[in-house]
């Protein structure tokens, strides 16, 4: 059939109408329902073999959309990040979504003006990695008013109209800080990231709860700030931990990031990494296997967390009153050659 097929067509070539076409393959699909099944079958298979592609932009004015998802990612390009992406945005297109992809400029900012920025072209909904020292909560405000549904993701802040998917961080961290003392640790110091950040947080409870497990309350673990969650601040807060009287037999990082930070200083120091000092952290991160050797950490499930990413904020777009989300997944611990048993006790 030349030309652009129209469901008119395609009710011409069925002999059937037009209004049951449209019924099946209308922008919203809300009529199909009142079409039998074996009509609806020879419309799908007729619009199929006749090239029939639905006008995305007259679909989106009659639904008052533009089919895009905006996402506000932290300022760094760590790998994590990346690989959430990849997989959001493939299970965005099967779905016939497009991703709109912002950074934040710089820590401490905020994400008002991505999310300014990205509201101004319109995107039906929006996912936010937060930055939690800084956002306002004037800016979620102002989405929940426009009814925008917005999605935080991998770090949760109460008291804002929003919903929320990561991973259980508290119980992976339970379970990094269970193996290292079952390894024989007892000098065990967690290097923990931005002070009020919901996922550095739960990684810090979590961590504290494992070594109550086993060992009580005594010998108390030691924690220090690296204020942030990238390698230069573990490179940074490297020093303090070495100063430690005595050392400790082992460190356990708040995500992969600062863990490779740590390392990378740790060796600049001279130290054998596990025979001075075990080394741990937290996310997956491809860079930690291609260490020497290679990181023991607690994997996130990135693959699993872009795909729900976009299934969950294509089911807000639909359904905008839908009552708040909260939604953890299970993340599993990765036991690599940078722990062992400590030398000395």
């Amino acid at each position: 059939m030349p030309g652009n097929v129209t469901q008119r067509d395609i009710a011409e070539h069925l002999g059937i109408s037009y209004l049951t076409v449209n019924r099946v393959l209308s922008a919203s699909g809300k009529s199909s329902g009142k079409v039998g099944h074996a009509t609806r079958g020879r419309i799908l298979d007729a619009a199929q073999l006749l090239g029939y592609r639905r006008n995305i932009h007259a679909s989106n004015l009659v639904l008052q959309r533009t089919s895009t998802i905006g996402v506000v990612w932290p300022h760094h390009a760590l790998s994590y990040y990346q690989d959430v992406v990849s997989a959001l945005e493939r299970k965005a297109r099967e779905s016939g979504y497009q991703v709109v992809l912002t950074h934040r400029a710089s820590p401490g900012t905020g994400s008002r003006a991505e999310v300014e920025f990205l509201l101004d072209r319109r995107v039906d909904g929006l996912i936010v990695a937060p930055d939690q020292q800084a956002e306002e909560a004037e800016t979620f405000q102002v989405l929940a008013q426009a009814g925008t549904p917005v999605l935080l993701f991998n770090s949760f802040i109460p008291g804002i109209p929003c919903h929320y998917l990561g991973t259980d961080s508290r119980r992976g961290s339970n379970d990094l800080a269970r193996h290292i003392l079952e390894l024989g640790h007892r000098r065990v110091t967690f290097v923990a990231g931005p002070e009020n950040d919901y996922t550095s947080r739960s990684r810090r409870e979590g961590f504290l709860d494992g070594i109550r497990m086993i060992a009580g309350d005594e010998p108390g673990p030691n924690i220090v700030s690296a204020g942030g969650f990238d390698v230069e601040d573990g490179r940074r807060v490297a020093e303090e931990v070495l100063a430690m009287p005595p050392r400790p037999t082992a460190v356990i990082a708040a995500n992969d990031a600062l863990a490779i930070g740590l390392f990378l200083e740790f060796r600049r120091h001279g130290l054998d990494i596990p025979g001075d000092v075990s080394l741990a952290g937290y996310a997956g991160m491809w860079e930690g296997a291609l260490l020497t050797p290679p990181l023991t950490t607690v994997s996130q499930p990135v693959e699993d967390l872009g795909t729900r990413a976009a299934e969950l904020i294509i089911e807000l777009i639909g359904k905008p009153d839908r009552p708040p989300v909260f939604e953890e997944l299970s993340d599993a611990l990765t036991v690599r050659g940078s722990c062992a048993p400590p030398v000395t006790s």
